[in-house]
């Protein structure tokens, strides 16, 4: 996937790997505490996390058979502790018959053994959840990012990478905006959204995470929308009246429940995820 390399004094290499976001480029200078991309699920990778490598003189390198001189992967925990210098050859490349090596290079595609972090951003509870599409997770995750918003009736719509206040449906209209750049726009309020959305509807029973749930009809349509974050549980994520922030709530108190739908993604959208900030 995505890695960022940087060079240290003495030869050492860190890499850190599987990024969906990029935050430096080659040359630039960094330091402790710089800020260098966003933890993501590029490449060969079960779910979000951070592949981070060291790499050292001395040390054959496993993807380059022989003995090349490095540098090499070593154990970071020990490297960290003082205790690397050098190292015996780790083994030969991936695939060249070393079942044993081969499964170790191949751990962290089949789970790292470590629990999946979310894209950092404002908001971030916790791990996503899952999604065959690219494009609702990463709804899912902007929607997460907007967690603690206030409220505001008539808040501004498509209000970019850092919105100051919603209400429902400019709330989930900006989270599949921003997911899809720009490419999907569900609509402005609740009831253009049930009409654009209406060859789409599911079943309660069947809905997924990043489906959107409506409530409460009116005279025009429904009154109240959010977007489905677990079915199993019932939870949802929305923005629910004035005084109140974007937050978790389940769709069994919201009122009557007047239909789920689900946003279509066009062929070739490719997902912006929700990285945070630049200068936070």
């Amino acid at each position: 996937g995505n890695e960022t390399h940087i060079q240290h004094a003495n030869g050492v290499i860190t890499q850190y790997a599987h990024q969906s976001r990029f935050d430096v480029k080659v040359g630039d200078q960094v330091k402790r505490g710089d800020r260098i991309g966003a933890v993501g699920m590029t490449g060969n990778t079960s779910g979000p996390h951070l592949h981070w490598e060291v790499r050292v003189p001395g040390v054959d390198n496993p993807f380059v058979g022989g003995q090349d001189n490095g540098p090499g992967m070593v154990d970071p925990e020990a490297w960290l502790d003082g205790k690397i210098s050098a190292s015996p050859d780790y083994g030969g490349v991936p695939g060249g018959g070393d079942g044993a090596r081969d499964a170790e290079y191949a751990e962290c595609a089949e789970g790292s053994g470590g629990t999946p972090v979310a894209p950092d951003g404002a908001g971030v509870t916790g791990v996503l959840p899952d999604s065959d599409d690219p494009v609702v997770r990463a709804a899912l995750g902007w929607a997460q990012r907007g967690i603690g918003q206030p409220y505001v009736w008539g808040a501004p719509r498509l209000q970019g990478d850092s919105p100051v206040s919603f209400d429902c449906s400019s709330f989930t209209q900006w989270a599949y905006y921003q997911a899809s750049r720009g490419k999907i726009n569900v609509g402005a309020v609740t009831y253009d959204q049930e009409k654009n959305l209406r060859t789409s509807k599911v079943d309660l029973s069947k809905s997924q995470p990043g489906d959107l749930i409506f409530f409460r009809p009116g005279p025009r349509g429904s009154e109240h929308v959010g977007i489905i974050w677990d079915p199993k549980g019932k939870k949802i994520l929305h923005a629910p009246r004035a005084g109140k922030n974007v937050e978790f709530s389940t769709w069994d108190v919201q009122g009557q429940i007047t239909g789920v739908f689900r946003v279509p993604i066009p062929p070739g959208t490719n997902p912006a995820e929700a990285g945070g900030h630049k200068d936070a």
